[in-house]
């Protein structure tokens, strides 16, 4: 968990269903179509967030739910109401979605687990991802709010490569092409450990073959606008981060066109700002066709990078996301010494089993989480990050001696691990010990 991780000091004595009822009460009033906060999907998946939905931007709406059944958190993905009356687009999400899940399951990509029609609306279920406390889920909390290094863009780049090599490979054996389309900073996920995982694989396909115009564009944030997916005829992307090819129509676009979208996200990861200081879809379409951006005035190669994948013409771009993961890759050995590796096969499943658990600490069911992280450190006794999410769930739940001897066992492995030593005065403060 991060530093002072995310639960809150409450009195002693609270009990663990006190605890739990809280956040359904505080968040009883949230709807979004025919479900609140609070209800279960299909009599099973118990919402405890809802995400979109009416006058939000993008085309979906998301329920983070706790699956009763499996006891595992999940995120529920489906359309908004206004897209339910074409039943050609529903037919098309459920095809994109199931090709998604048979990506099968990658380190640098949101798990897509199974698609369900449940009364006529599909729904994806999909792996819940905690993002940092304070950057948030994906990408847009780190660059805006100044969370990135320059080691640290080339680190989530490389990753990023991974995850798009890997779908390319699964397309490729189903015999299709590979193009995500909507490659943008909200649907890079970005994990409480620095993980990035990509996300909405091919679902915008759908909308980029659908009647419905959806040229209006919902703004996000007023200090840093977010532009939602916007369409326009044949011309369907986020129009900060949609290539020429887009622009243009054209529908027989390839992987160049995602290495576009990325050089885009790339530049606001270094700058903070879009490639083109402008608003509107035809604007921002306008700079794309016709205007060579600025260079971002960063590191000399890094700079260099960032403009060859901003080419208009697509054959002088990288011309995959394996020739650009090779740059980036010696990039960031000369700038850093050290390389990104990708996880063995039992740093994966301890990951997998870790991110179950602190997903339900930060759903708010504590006991539920405890029995992860028990799994987690059979798998691995020697990490300081589990025994200290253990502590913070135990702490809770009004285990305050348990707590402290997780801390304990934490700060053995690491003296210096800050997150423990807080969580450790926070038990002696609640069992009266000032």
């Amino acid at each position: 968990m991060g530093i002072f991780d995310s639960f809150k000091k409450k009195k002693p004595g609270k009990s663990s269903s006190e605890a739990k009822q809280e956040t359904p009460a505080r968040l009883r009033e949230a709807t979004s179509g025919k479900w609140k906060v609070g209800d279960r999907i299909d009599n099973r998946y118990q919402i405890y967030r809802i995400l979109g939905g009416p006058g939000k931007s993008g085309m979906g709406i998301v329920y983070v739910c706790y699956d009763h059944r499996d006891m595992v958190p999940v995120a529920i993905k489906t359309l908004q109401d206004q897209f339910l009356r074409d039943h050609n687009l529903i037919e098309r999400f459920k095809r994109e979605a199931e090709t998604w899940v048979r990506i099968e399951k990658h380190y640098n990509i949101v798990q897509a687990n199974y698609v369900q029609e449940i009364d006529g609306r599909p729904y994806i279920f999909l792996e819940y991802i905690v993002g940092d406390e304070k950057y948030g889920a994906d990408l847009s909390g780190w660059i805006w709010k100044g969370g990135l290094t320059i080691p640290l863009t080339l680190n989530f780049a490389i990753q990023f490569c991974h995850g798009m090599i890997h779908a390319d490979k699964k397309f490729r054996e189903m015999g299709k092409t590979f193009v995500h389309r909507d490659v943008k900073p909200s649907n890079i996920m970005i994990t409480q450990d620095k993980i990035v995982k990509i996300t909405d694989f091919g679902l915008v396909r759908a909308f980029a073959e659908s009647d419905d115009d959806m040229s209006s564009l919902t703004f996000g944030d007023e200090s840093h606008p977010r532009l939602g997916l916007s369409k326009s005829g044949n011309i369907c992307g986020t129009p900060p981060y949609m290539s020429p090819e887009q622009c243009r129509g054209e529908k027989d676009i390839d992987a160049r066109s995602d290495i576009y979208s990325f050089g885009c996200v790339l530049y606001e990861m270094v700058t903070r700002k879009y490639v083109f200081d402008v608003r509107t879809l035809d604007e921002f379409m306008y700079h794309h066709l016709n205007t060579v951006p600025k260079s971002p005035n960063v590191q000399k190669e890094l700079n260099r990078l960032v403009m060859k994948c901003l080419e208009k013409d697509p054959s002088k771009r990288y011309q995959g996301f394996n020739e650009l993961e090779e740059v980036l890759f010696e990039l960031y050995h000369r700038l850093t010494g050290k390389v990104v590796k990708q996880p063995e096969a039992a740093t994966l499943v301890a990951g997998e089993v870790y991110n179950k658990g602190f997903s339900l600490a930060n759903l708010g069911l504590h006991e539920e989480a405890i029995g992860f992280y028990v799994k987690v450190l059979q798998l691995n006794p020697n990490d300081a990050e589990v025994w200290n999410g253990k502590a913070s769930a135990l702490a809770e739940i009004g285990k305050y001696q348990e707590s402290m001897d997780c801390c304990d066992k934490a700060l053995e492995i690491d003296p210096k691990h800050t997150g423990a030593w807080y969580n450790k005065g926070f038990s002696l403060e609640n069992l009266g010990h000032i």
